[in-house]
């Protein structure tokens, strides 16, 4: 029989009871979200865990669901596993006249709300027999070397509905027959960002090339080092704060000097679960962080309160904190803490007080302590300067020979789609790790997000890649709504 995680309002328990009774009758598990929480557990652990145990999800919609930001998180999870998992089955049923939700409005839904048992023998049957529409997302991907596109596709065919094109012109004349017929339309571009430039000699492009791999092998042996100095209570953090406020209420950005490059597959898996965007420690100017900064807020659904939006920034060394006060007090009314400890509280006395903030920027990594806790830091402090300087050789190299071929693409992507219409993730190997600030602020105004290839397993780069195409929907969603309503 077949387990099905149970999503729903509390408000609507007794119809749901007389639902998940009729399921467990016939023999299938069903885990009911909040109900099945063990006391003290974190709520959104609990979400992640129950899904992925399950291999069905039945979302029971109302007006209280739809009111729930965690009913929200609930199927936005699902449906994030069911677009890269075509065996697991998303049932939809409808408890009242409520709207559906936007992105699920496609879908074929069961009406329990004038003969409940007619609908949950639907139900029944659906889980006896699952549907077997392709969920898988349609994703259209450019890159000028044929291995790079050979080694997607061995990895990704179970996961994604692949169309790979290794000819830009051909790419975009393609963009430009879909643009008329909007049903052919892909899920979403992956496009690589640097292409040979014409007159570079062999030897050239071999040296560029090499620094490039040297950079990536420093990486791996960086994460090492910083885990043994350090350990990754951003993770903690967030997913402390995750347990009461959703992403469209707390906005949540992880700032740290190498990003999630150091971090293992299943923390970076985690972090996507839970909305969290990202940006690197004084790498960009300033107006280039507000700009991720502020996208951040907007893809996680959330509105700035003001012309001026409230910043809450924890980090254990006080030097970047009055770095980035020096960098952004004009833009933003920054608040700081030092200590994990502190974070709830503040949380809560921020709410209390009416000065909640619009984004919360968290470190990742804090001092493990113990022994030799000050050689392992030294240690991983000098291996961070030594990596600095093999990005700044990559860097230069990568710009002599290559040229930024896939932002003339996004360029002309963006004259025909929007970005919550067709959204793009450059992905390449040196990636944001070896452009310049200007590129990389008019890719981020460009609506391009970054996935950065070598670097995470196949499941890990799903996660990413369908993490992306779900707040790219959201946005949608919520500008269609604001836009209802002002009609």
């Amino acid at each position: 029989m077949t387990s099905v995680f149970v999503s729903h309002a509390s408000q609507d328990d007794h119809v749901v009871a007389q639902v998940v009774s009729a399921l467990r009758g016939s023999g299938h598990q069903v885990w009911v979200d909040q109900s099945e929480l063990k006391v003290g557990g974190s709520l959104a652990g609990s979400i992640q865990e129950g899904i992925a145990k399950s291999n069905a999800f039945l979302l029971l919609y109302s007006r209280a669901a739809a009111s729930s930001p965690w009913v929200e998180l609930e199927w936005q999870a699902a449906l994030s596993r069911a677009l890269t998992d075509p065996t697991y089955a998303l049932l939809l049923g409808r408890l009242d006249a409520a709207d559906p939700p936007l992105l699920l409005q496609t879908k074929k839904w069961t009406d329990l709300s004038s003969d409940l048992v007619a609908g949950i023998a639907g139900l029944q049957q659906a889980l006896e027999a699952p549907g077997s529409e392709d969920l898988r997302p349609l994703v259209w991907y450019f890159d000028d070397e044929s291995t790079w596109i050979e080694s997607f596709m061995t990895r990704h065919h179970s996961g994604f509905r692949i169309r790979a094109f290794n000819d830009a012109a051909a790419l975009l004349s393609a963009l430009l027959t879909t643009a008329r017929r909007p049903a052919e339309i892909p899920d979403l571009l992956l496009i690589d960002l640097y292409a040979i430039k014409e007159g570079t000699t062999q030897d050239h492009r071999s040296k560029a090339e090499s620094c490039v791999s040297d950079m990536i092998r420093a990486e791996r042996q960086l994460r090492g080092d910083v885990d043994a100095a350090w350990r990754p209570v951003g993770v903690e953090i967030v997913d402390a704060v995750r347990e009461f406020y959703p992403p469209s209420v707390l906005p949540l950005a992880m700032h740290t000097q190498q990003g999630l490059i150091l971090l293992r597959d299943e923390l970076i898996q985690q972090l996507e679960s839970l909305g969290v965007g990202w940006i690197l420690k004084n790498r960009f100017s300033p107006e280039t962080d507000r700009m991720v900064l502020d996208r951040i807020a907007r893809r996680s659904g959330h509105k700035m309160s003001s012309a001026k939006p409230r910043v809450l920034i924890i980090d254990d060394n006080p030097s970047f904190i009055k770095s980035f006060i020096e960098r952004q007090s004009d833009a933003y009314s920054i608040q700081s803490i030092t200590s994990e400890d502190e974070v709830m509280p503040t949380l809560s006395r921020l709410d209390a007080s009416g000065d909640f903030p619009d984004l919360f920027l968290v470190d990742m990594y804090y001092p493990k302590g113990g022994l030799n806790s000050d050689h392992f830091i030294e240690v991983a402090n000098q291996k961070l300067k030594e990596f600095a300087e093999l990005e700044t050789k990559a860097k230069r190299e990568v710009q002599e020979c290559f040229e930024p071929v896939g932002l003339s693409i996004l360029r002309e992507l963006r004259r025909n789609f929007s970005q919550t219409t067709l959204p793009a993730l450059v992905y390449t190997q040196s990636g944001l790790m070896t452009v310049g600030d200007e590129v990389f602020r008019e890719i981020a105004r460009l609506g391009g997000g970054w996935l950065l290839k070598d670097r995470y397993d196949a499941r890990t780069e799903e996660v990413m890649i369908c993490g992306e195409l779900l707040r790219a929907r959201s946005m949608m969603a919520t500008k269609q709504q604001s836009g209802s309503s002002q009609k």
